[in-house]
């Protein structure tokens, strides 16, 4: 419970310091609100705090329509004034989009830095020096600090650098920002933070180190500093000693002398260095969007995601592939027997193996584009046995590529893949390479396990989207529709070229090596005992295994592998209605 408050209140004060850096940054463009708020007070409208809501409204819109519309209503509000003038030209220098409610005077007054220093020694001395925390005796100065809490609660810093607009039916995402001070990738950022409800302080933050409750007090009192140097007679060192005066105990460590506030000046300046990355454009991003509305869209090229992820994503999907089959052993004994059927007639017809493979794929698939005589005269003699095969889930139409060992290798060739690399790269395949796992060096094409994973059903469902550059972005979710801040991060994701890694380590069952090997010991006892011509038994398939390596392998780990593959078979138990359904 101690730690909680603790916690809290070290968010509390890390936000009031954030807030009066981004103040302190932005200096001119908060006098402008003062301006702009006398310009209202003194005007002769009467209705001036709906004037003020719908200039703030303006203000933080980024879709133009609406924007032009509330201009509309506010320029009507304040005809023959030179509002509407003053607030369209504010609307186009603004990088500190926050509302007007959190920049008012009234409401900077009831949070300055005088105030925030006064409440932050008043947590020391109650906490004895931040070492006991009690809620109770704090419950007075987390009320008063309660609109920081707000603030962060709400994610009010942040949550107006876009506007979002989803269209429910298709499931497109529209991110509309100003491209004059944020970048394609910036809004996408910042969409996935606003939309998600994120803590976007601390995504801010993760750019630094994070403020600690006792480092908060050197920048607490520098700000403190910064507001009263503007009195006649208060420099750093009669600042320091009224300072000191006012508070013995709670300046004992820390303020040795007034260097603290060089100190702390150097803290806030990284900080404002850090909120000026994320209020004001990004060069880089402008630049590699300009590059990539230019050219063609790139596939990700698998040679960018490292080695290790590469196979154990493939060796997981090898094994999801083994685990289906054998969840549904009924229903691919009968497709293996039509598919050998159809298979053995073809090779009687005089067609190269080319020919063969690909007239085969073309009738267990339904593709109906077979020319030659002989051929279609075979695909209309097994078509009733096929028809009933695909009305097990009519919309999928690649029953063809199942057995298929251009496509998906045996278990035995697997297991001995796995054997192989530990020899050559080491138990935890530690000196792995992609070189080592080339299609020429291992005779298995493992690019291939995503076109494979496309066919199982999906016990997790991976978000994926595409985008359009440009403003508003375009999210177009390629499934979960309903998933929006994870079709905005997938769209994110594609931009930055880390989707496919993502996918990858999203289908790999467990990171653990082991436990993967395990599972292919497992599943090939599980399959030779469905599918297999002798019956097999523990003794003959650990002796099978064996031969695969240069030592024997273990009776233990093998009979967790039975169990984890048993496990991950009935997981696949389900209505084949969901075939495909990636």
């Amino acid at each position: 419970m101690a730690i909680d408050i603790q916690d809290r209140i070290t968010k509390i004060f890390e936000t009031g310091i954030y807030y009066h850096a981004a103040l302190q940054k932005y200096k001119s463009q908060v006098e402008g609100i003062d301006y702009l708020e006398k310009m209202v007070v003194q005007s002769s409208i009467p209705a001036k705090t709906d004037l003020w809501n719908a200039i703030n409204l303006y203000l933080t819109e980024h879709h133009p329509y609406k924007a032009q519309q509330i201009y509309f209503v506010l320029a009507g509000k304040t005809a023959h004034t030179d509002i509407p003038r003053y607030v369209r030209m504010m609307k186009l220098d603004r990088n500190l989009i926050l509302s007007l409610d959190i920049l008012s005077e009234e409401f900077r007054n009831k949070l300055s830095a005088e105030l925030l220093l006064e409440n932050y020694f008043s947590v020391h001395h109650l906490t004895k020096g931040f070492t006991v925390f009690d809620e109770q005796a704090l419950a007075d100065i987390l009320q008063k600090l309660r609109p920081l809490e707000l603030i962060r609660k709400d994610n009010l810093l942040f949550c107006n650098r876009i506007s979002c607009q989803i269209d429910k039916q298709s499931g497109y995402i529209s991110v509309y920002y100003d491209d004059k001070k944020t970048s394609f990738r910036q809004a996408l950022k910042w969409a996935v933070a606003v939309v998600g409800k994120q803590d976007g302080l601390a995504t801010l933050s993760e750019a630094k180190t994070a403020l600690t409750l006792k480092s908060c007090a050197g920048i607490l009192a520098t700000f403190a500093f910064e507001t009263q140097r503007k009195t006649p007679g208060i420099g750093k060192q009669q600042f320091f000693k009224q300072l000191c005066d006012k508070y013995p105990y709670e300046t004992e460590v820390g303020f040795a002398d007034t260097r603290f506030i060089t100190r702390a000046q150097e803290k806030i300046d990284e900080i404002k260095n850090v909120i000026s990355q994320f209020y004001e454009i990004n060069k880089d991003d402008k630049a590699r969007e300009a590059f990539s509305t230019s050219e063609q869209p790139k596939i990700e090229s698998q040679d960018n995601v490292d080695p290790h992820t590469r196979i154990k994503s493939a060796l997981s999907v090898y094994v999801n592939y083994y685990a289906y089959l054998l969840a549904n052993h009924e229903f691919f004994r009968a497709l293996y027997t039509v598919r050998t059927a159809i298979d053995t007639e073809l090779q009687r017809c005089k067609i190269s193996e080319a020919q063969r493979k690909s007239d085969l794929l073309s009738i267990l698939n339904g593709a109906h584009i077979i020319d030659d005589p002989k051929v279609k005269a075979i695909e209309q003699k097994y078509a009733a046995v096929l028809e009933k095969i695909n009305a097990v889930s009519p919309d999928f139409k690649c029953w063809g590529y199942f057995f298929c060992e251009d496509f998906v290798p045996s278990l035995p060739g697997i297991i001995a893949l796995f054997s192989q690399l530990k020899t050559s790269c080491g138990d935890d395949f530690s000196q792995l390479t992609h070189a080592d796992i080339s299609p020429d060096k291992i005779n298995i094409d493992l690019e291939l396990s995503i076109f494979i994973n496309k066919f199982l059903p999906q016990l997790n469902t991976f978000t994926a989207s595409m985008y359009g550059c440009g403003n508003p972005a375009k999210i177009l979710p390629h499934n979960n529709k309903e998933d929006v801040v994870g079709n905005i991060q997938a769209a994110l994701d594609l931009f930055d070229g880390h989707l496919l890694r993502h996918y990858l380590s999203h289908v790999t069952l467990d990171n653990k090596l082991k436990k993967l090997e395990e599972l292919l010991w497992g599943m090939h006892y599980h399959y030779e005992k469905a599918w297999g011509a002798v019956k097999i038994t523990d003794d003959k398939c650990l002796q099978q295994i064996d031969a695969w390596y240069d030592e024997p392998v273990s009776a233990n780990r093998f009979q967790q592998g039975k169990k984890a593959a048993r496990k991950l078979i009935n997981s696949f138990m389900s209505p084949m209605e969901n075939a495909g359904g990636h």
